[in-house]
């Protein structure tokens, strides 16, 4: 079969598509709590809704986009704080060269396509990061939910455990905590004691009457005055101390101080190492 010489049609560079995607990672010197903020204002969305983007899954911001709009998303999402990826949708099909005129071609089998399935289609997912490793957000959970160890839970008898139920217009239980017990009442000897008549007085009355003190050889000093006589002070004796002998040592001079025992020496690492 021959052919006309007509180039065959694919996408080129202006025709490429990019997703933007997020995955929680955020700038360097940027407070976790004002790039949220940021993000909610961008978005224009509840901030209560802003928690499942930094959890550290990859999310598609802008799908199919051209580079000049995902480069526009990039520059504003850094500027708020929030780190994105421009990534491309596909790989580029480049344009094949004209085919000769004298080219023989052999045409392609037929595939019919399979039909499609009657349910919905599929929704795009966000596209896999080429590297595997990244940065989470702070306070997203690094285990995997069949990482986290499950405690078998504790059964504990309570059949001897009753709830009281409570007076609301008191302090104390409408049913009794304990079972009623008899207390006796210990033996009181009350033969010398009798109840006064009403409005008899229990305790005499005293009118209180002031000491008469002599206070005539007593006067007030003047102020900032010695109020201690010559006969009361104590007499010092100063002491004659020999301190001929005696020097003052330079700064960090040894003074006999106990010192610090030597450092142990280091462990050896010769026998030990690194397997990448």
């Amino acid at each position: 079969m021959r052919v006309r010489n007509e180039p065959q049609r694919g996408r080129t560079m202006a025709d490429e598509l990019f997703n933007v995607i997020f995955r929680g990672d955020t700038v360097a010197g940027h407070n976790l709590v004002d790039v949220k903020a940021r993000f909610a204002q961008l978005f224009k969305m509840d901030p209560a809704k802003v928690e499942g983007f930094f959890a550290g899954k990859p999310v598609v911001l802008k799908a199919n986009c051209d580079r000049a709009t995902g480069d526009k998303f990039k520059a504003a999402l850094e500027n708020a704080g929030a780190i994105v990826e421009v990534k491309s949708v596909a790989p580029v099909v480049p344009v094949a060269a004209p085919v000769a005129a004298s080219a023989v071609v052999t045409p392609a089998p037929v595939v019919t396509p399979p039909a499609a399935p009657s349910q919905a289609a599929p929704q795009p997912t966000a596209a896999e990061p080429a590297n595997p490793w990244s940065l989470a957000a702070s306070g997203s959970d690094l285990i995997r939910a069949n990482e986290i160890n499950q405690p078998e839970p504790v059964q504990v008898d309570i059949s001897k455990i009753s709830l009281v139920k409570r007076n609301p217009f008191s302090t104390d239980a409408e049913e009794p905590l304990e079972a009623a017990r008899h207390v006796s009442a210990p033996p009181l000897d009350l033969s010398n004691l009798k109840l006064g008549e009403i409005g008899e007085t229990l305790v005499e009355f005293k009118e209180f009457v002031p000491r008469n003190i002599d206070l005539s050889e007593l006067s007030l000093g003047a102020v900032g005055a010695d109020v201690l006589r010559e006969d009361e002070r104590q007499q010092f004796v100063p002491v004659n101390v020999d301190t001929s002998g005696m020097d003052i040592a330079p700064a960090g001079g040894d003074l006999g101080q106990i010192k610090p025992p030597p450092a142990p020496p280091a462990p050896s690492t010769d026998h030990l190492s690194v397997n990448k």
